[in-house]
Formats: C-alpha cells, sequence, structure tokens
C-alpha cells in the first residue's frame, strides 16, 4: 500500500477514480508543516487573577450586498498524542483537512472564526503549536487584524515538566489576547448590536479520581471566583445596554459544555454562564443567545429556551465518539441535533459556518459536514443541519452523501 504521510490535504477532495482519488488526496503544505519549530518568548509578568472580561477591538467584517456577514465556529481538533495508532494517524490528517477547509472559509467568504478550545494535544509542547502557526498564518493571528478567536481547553493548559511554558505558547501564538503584560484569558468584542464573548472554563484537573468533579467546576486558573467572572460579564452588559440600548444577540464561546450527554459532563448549574445568560434574556425577550461549547468531540444542540441555543461543536478532527450517550448528568434536556440529521449517532467531522443578518436582526448557523458521495469520488464539506433564523431546526444538506466518518475510514489509510 503506498504511504500517505503528506500532513495537508487537497482543498477539494475530486477525483474520477478511486485510484486517482488516492493518488491526489494529501497534496499540499507539506513544506511548510515541516518547519522547525521556533520558542515562544516566556517570562511575562502576570496578576495572580484577573476576573475581568477584557473588551478588544473587533475583527474587521466582510459584508455581503444585503449587509450581513459571516463567521465560522470550529472546534476539538487536536491530535492524539503521538500519532502512534493508526486510527489516530488518520484524524490528525482529518484534523489537517478542517484547518485547510477552515482557512478556505477565512479567505473566502468569513469574515472570522471562533474556537471552542483544545487545538493541540499539549499545551507546554511547542511543536504542537508550531504545527497551528503553519497550518494559520501569522495573517490571521496578528495583533493588527486578528481574525481566530480562540478560547482557553483543558489541552492549550496542560503543562509538564521539561517543556516550554503553556500559556506562553498560548498568548504566543496569539499574540492580540495580551496588552501592556495582561493575558486575556478572557475578553469581548462587539461588532454592530452583537456581543461576542470569549471565556476560559478550565481543566480537568490531574487526579483520576476528581475527574468528573474538576469537569463539573469552572476552575481557570487565572478567574479569583466564577461569581466575579458573571459579575464582569453583567457589568459589561449593563455597559453595552446602557441608556434603552438593546443587544440583538450574545454569542459566548467556552469550552466545557453547559449542556452535553457524552464522557464530559457538563458544567454544574452554579458553574454554568447559561444561567446568567438566561438573566439577560429575560430582560430583553428579544435577544437571541448561542452558547458554542467544545469538550466532547461529539455535535449536540439544546435549546434551554426559545431564542437560546448551546452548541457541542466537538467535531473538528479529535478522535470522534459514537453510539448512545451517556446519560443526562442532572441537567434533562432535549438534545435537536441527532433527530434532525435523522439517524443514531455515528462520527461525524464538521464545522460551523453563522451568518448574521443586516442590522443583526437575524442569525442562522449551518453545519458544514465531511462527507463522501454514493462511489466516494467526491470527498468534501457539504450542508448538513441548519439552525435557520426563525429558531426551527432541520437537516438541508443532500441525503445522497455518507456522512458516517466509519464508512469511509478506509480511503485515509
Amino acid at each position: 500500500m503506498e504511504n500517505w504521510d503528506c500532513a495537508g490535504f487537497c482543498h477539494k477532495y475530486r477525483a474520477r477514480s478511486f485510484a486517482g482519488f488516492r493518488r491526489r488526496r494529501f497534496c499540499r503544505h507539506q513544506a511548510q508543516l515541516q518547519k522547525k519549530a521556533s520558542p515562544i518568548k516566556t517570562g511575562v509578568s502576570q496578576p495572580a487573577f484577573d476576573n475581568e472580561i477584557h473588551l478588544i477591538s473587533p475583527p474587521a467584517v466582510n459584508r455581503d450586498q444585503q449587509g450581513g456577514y459571516t463567521f465560522i465556529v470550529f472546534g476539538d481538533t487536536r491530535t492524539a498524542q503521538d500519532d502512534s495508532k493508526k486510527e489516530d494517524l488518520i484524524f490528525h490528517k482529518i484534523r489537517n483537512s478542517t484547518h485547510f477547509e477552515v482557512k478556505g472559509e477565512l479567505d473566502q467568504l468569513a469574515s472570522f472564526a471562533v474556537y471552542t478550545g483544545d487545538l493541540i494535544w499539549r499545551g507546554s509542547n511547542n511543536g504542537y503549536w508550531q504545527q497551528i502557526r503553519d497550518q494559520f498564518p501569522a495573517s490571521l493571528r496578528s495583533t493588527s487584524s486578528p481574525r481566530i478567536f480562540p478560547v482557553i481547553g483543558n489541552h492549550e493548559s496542560w503543562q509538564q515538566g521539561g517543556e516550554g511554558d503553556a500559556m506562553a505558547n498560548y498568548f504566543g501564538t496569539f499574540p492580540n489576547l495580551a496588552q501592556n503584560g495582561v493575558q486575556f484569558h478572557n475578553y469581548a468584542f462587539v461588532i454592530g448590536n452583537s456581543l461576542f464573548v470569549n471565556l476560559c472554563s478550565g481543566g480537568y484537573g490531574s487526579d483520576p479520581q476528581k475527574f468528573e468533579e474538576d469537569d463539573k467546576a469552572w476552575n481557570c486558573e487565572k478567574v479569583e471566583s466564577f461569581d466575579k467572572l458573571m459579575q464582569s460579564l453583567g457589568t459589561l452588559y449593563g455597559q453595552l445596554t446602557y441608556r434603552g440600548r438593546k443587544l440583538s444577540n450574545i454569542f459566548v464561546t467556552y469550552h466545557k459544555p453547559s449542556y452535553s450527554t457524552f464522557e464530559h459532563p457538563p458544567l454544574n448549574t452554579g458553574n454554568d454562564p447559561l444561567q446568567t445568560l438566561l438573566g439577560f434574556k429575560k430582560e430583553n425577550p428579544a435577544l437571541k443567545i448561542f452558547v458554542f461549547n467544545g469538550h466532547n468531540h461529539v455535535t449536540e444542540l439544546f435549546r434551554p429556551t426559545p431564542g437560546v441555543f448551546a452548541l457541542v461543536a466537538g467535531g473538528g478532527g479529535a478522535p470522534q465518539k459514537a453510539g448512545i450517550p451517556v446519560d443526562n448528568h442532572g441537567k434533562p434536556m432535549q438534545e435537536l441535533f441527532w433527530p434532525a440529521v435523522g439517524s443514531d449517532r455515528y462520527r461525524r467531522i464538521n464545522f460551523f459556518r453563522a451568518s448574521v443578518g443586516p442590522s443583526d436582526e437575524s442569525v442562522s448557523i449551518e453545519e458544514r459536514v465531511f462527507c463522501a458521495n454514493d462511489d466516494f469520488a467526491v470527498l468534501d464539506y457539504f450542508k448538513g443541519v441548519v439552525i435557520d433564523k426563525d429558531g426551527s431546526v432541520s437537516y438541508k444538506g443532500s441525503r445522497k452523501y455518507d456522512c458516517g466518518f466509519d464508512q469511509y475510514l478506509y480511503l485515509f489509510q
């Protein structure tokens, strides 16, 4: 069997035959992915705690002919530790394809992207970060015109002795998230009448016996307490709605999910920003709220109340979960994504394209799912589940495409 070890994918995976597909599928970017990793500077003085949600400059927005704009939501594209297992190597290649496709979206359509956490396997290892810097060039991560806005996941904050500083690697890769010696673990920006908030929820600790307890907690090391962080969120919201101003949308990204039914349990109600956001919704019933999470390598969608969605966007390329969900972990809520797909859960690779309408009055979110057609001559990202601007959830993709990862796993061997 041919040894396809190139790190990149063709942007469009098209061939007239299976053999042709195999010859062409890994064809770009190997040279830049083999660049030698350069160290990130460390030693920046930081305050012990930082409970503020820092308001940063918004990205430039490319508006369409109707006056709207598009941004990307994706997450959990981290690889396995060393890709020593055959399937882990395959997921590594899938991760590369997701990154390349998102970069293509940013080059052609989307104004910016928000990332739900876990870009790399271990934050203290600069070699993993070099892969990210190669796949997303400095022009997308610069201080002057950033277009990728991540949150810190448990893998970004993973520190191992004998390596570099995890947070120095993170903020060195995204330099726009630090200013005057302060690294912004929690930050926000405003576009029109839409507020975007990115929060650090913390890791899951190192004690296996406390796995679930730490997973349910908001334990970002730089936040003194969850209550103080929510006070900052309330202050920010109050400043932006002073003297009767109304926000149309709030988009909030944090790694640990508010709702999920798989291995990592959702945040406890007392550690869940969604509770604070629902308070804003009560004050302004017309407000639309979208929460973007990761951590579990699945896609799930929940609607706590009309006009509020919680999306677990964990399908970016990390080893995916399948099968029957574990349980609701004491936070019962009807899951909406898989009923819309119309099948049992399987390993599904995807990211999301969010469209904000003119004057921010409408929002729709479209899944872009990695699929193959019937004869596997086309392997690409296609439309799947859609949250429409009226709040309805449905499958709008073509049923002739096979989006089950297990069905075409052999293509990547």
